[in-house]
This record gives structure tokens, sequence and C-alpha cells, in this order.
């Protein structure tokens, strides 16, 4: 909202007035029919500006993220080089850790009047720039597929896909999520609060922030630790009773208790650390350690050390043991190659002029 106004005083006053986000509309063929309304209110006038568009809404949410205000204007009148409307910044996700490259450069437009008021300069002195892009390795139509399976019936739930040789992150989804065009410009404090309430969760992403036992996925890494401390080899033979009893509990996972009992928690859980259990993925996204539990922890948590019982329990992926779906689909990844790929998300960066400034290699 640019207004120049004559204030009634002995020596005239043109001051020009804070910018004001009036309405936001999104085509501009809507523009268009309000143009002949516009005019006929002095001072009102139609700026485009570039505001944050997601076409997808809800795919890929948790990963993408969401921004907010940098700030709110301040009032009174305009000086040189303030902002004409409020600015946004990314608040979580890859909206946060890029914000840099998706930001581009605002341009300055001069604006001069006389002391009646009469303007007399009115130009573009620096043309903005556009941001960059991000490209990620997500597969669009197979992220759609992944959400659309784990929302039926409005399930919560996750699912990761990799590319288990170059580490390609091709599916990561979580339900339920989010449509990001929410805080777009900005997010009522009701709907905000409505997401943060929901006992669904939507704001938190599962595939890379939820911990979880890995429950008998971690078979495979009791299997891997018992060959590599020499436990066993490929020919040894194990007697497996029908059920093994250690305390007051009875299981029936007679190959992985014993397997547990041989090789003590401490030697279980390094090989779950060498597994990239225990620690971030290295992903630029806010995803969860999980929990790999140490001799020091059991006893600042537990008052004591590992017992047979730990080790027992860790063998079939309980107890204090906690992961996030990523870190399982890392594990495998790991189990099917020989070795742990550095994980990927994204697949290129590019400026504001399509340039490619980053692409990380396998």
């Amino acid at each position: 909202l640019d207004a120049v106004e004559k204030l009634p005083q002995p020596d005239y006053d043109a001051r020009m007035l804070k910018a004001s986000i009036l309405r936001q509309t999104g085509q501009a063929e809507e523009a268009e029919k309000l143009k002949d309304k516009v005019k006929s209110v002095r001072g009102l006038q139609l700026l485009p500006i570039y505001i944050r568009s997601y076409p997808e809404k809800e795919i890929a949410g948790h990963i993408i993220g969401y921004v907010g205000s940098k700030g709110k204007l301040p009032t009174g009148p305009i000086n040189h080089m303030d902002p004409l409307w409020e600015q946004v910044e990314g608040r979580a996700g890859l909206e946060k850790e890029f914000n840099k490259n998706l930001t581009g450069t605002p341009g300055v437009w001069r604006l001069m009047f006389d002391e009646d008021g009469n303007k007399i300069l009115d130009e573009l002195q620096i043309r903005p720039k556009p941001g960059g892009a991000v490209v990620t390795t997500l597969n669009l139509k197979w992220q759609k597929d992944a959400e659309r399976i784990l929302s039926r019936g409005k399930r919560r739930g996750a699912m990761v896909v990799l590319d288990c040789v170059t580490g390609e992150v091709l599916v990561m989804a979580s339900t339920p999520s989010y449509d990001p065009n929410m805080f777009i410009p900005n997010i009522s404090q009701k709907d905000y609060d409505a997401l943060r309430n929901d006992p669904a969760g939507p704001l938190g992403a599962r595939a890379f922030q939820g911990r979880y036992p890995p429950a008998s996925t971690f078979k495979v890494l009791t299997v891997a630790s018992a060959l590599r401390n020499n436990k066993i080899t490929e020919n040894t033979l194990v007697y497996c009773p029908a059920s093994v009893t250690i305390g007051n509990h009875v299981s029936n996972n007679p190959f992985m208790y014993q397997m547990g009992l041989k090789l003590g928690a401490e030697a279980l859980m390094d090989t779950a650390r060498a597994f990239g259990l225990g620690e971030r993925t290295g992903l630029p996204i806010p995803d969860d350690p999980g929990l790999v539990p140490t001799s020091d922890y059991m006893i600042r948590n537990y008052k004591r050390d590992f017992m047979s019982g730990d080790a027992a329990n860790l063998s079939i992926g309980q107890g204090t043991l906690l992961v996030t779906p990523l870190q399982v689909a890392h594990m495998m990844s790991g189990v099917a190659n020989g070795y742990l790929p550095r994980l990927q998300l994204i697949k290129q960066i590019q400026d504001g002029n399509a340039n490619v400034v980053y692409a990380p290699k396998p």
C-alpha cells in the first residue's frame, strides 16, 4: 500500500506509509479483475511479490519443511532500504537447511517526492534476483504412492526406500503429514495449535524422527555380530530347543538369545554402531540419532551395568535400543552391500540461473 499524503500543516510534508498486504491473491487473473477497483482508491497499488507455493501439498511435507515470517514491518514512514513487505525464512526441513540457497536478493526501488508531494523519481535501481533450487533424490511417484498407502484409514506409519548402492533416498514418507501451504504467508495460532496438539502428531516425521525398538529387524545384526566376533562360523551347529528361559522370562528365540549371551551386550552394541545406529545419518534434515546404550548409559539411568538379560533382550531388538525407520533402512543397505553407503537426499543445488553449484558424489 503506497500512500503519499499532504499533511494539513503550513509547510506540506509528503510521507510514505509502510506497505501492507491487504489481501493475498495467487492468480494473475484475479489481480486483473481487481485493477479497476484499485485505481479508484488513492494510494492503493497492486504489486507482484514472490511467495512460497507447494503444488504437491502434503507430499514430503516433513522433508520440505515450512517457512515463517522474519519479523513484522516497523510502523511509521518508510526509510531508505526498508523492506516493503514481510519476508520469510526457513523454519524446518530443507527450507531451513538451505534457506540461504533458496532465498533470492531483494531489488531496490527508489521513490522521491518534492515538498509539494509531486513524484520526482520512480525507478528500479537494483533488479531482484531469484533464489536457487534444491533438487532432491526422491522419486515423486513412489513418494506419492507410499504416502497414499500409509494414509489409508488415517493410519500412522512410515516408509523408507533407499538405493543401497548409491545411498540415495528414494522414498521417505511419514503419515499423517501436513500441508506447508498452511504457513503461507503465515499460519494462524489456531491452525498451528491444532497441528501441534493433534494426537496423531502430524508435525513429527516418523520416518526419520520417530524412535522405535528395531525388533526382529535387528536379528540380522545379531548374526553379523556373532560372525564378526568369531562366536560362530557358517558351519557352526547350534542347539535350538523350543524355548530358552533366562531368569523368570521364557523366549522362543533360542538361537538369538544364545548369540546374545555369547556376545554380551557391549559387543552387540558395538556392531550396531558399526552399522550406523545411535548416530545421525548425515542427511541435511533434523533426523534423530536413536539410542544405542552403553555401560555408562545403563549405570547412569538404571544404576547398574549390562546384565545377561539385557544381552538376550537386545539380541532380538528389544530393551533400551531405539532406532528410526531411516536407520533401519540404512542398516539393511549395509547388509546388502557389505559396506555402509553415505546417504544422499540432495541430487544437486542450482543457483538462480539454473547453474549447478553442488552435486554430491556417492
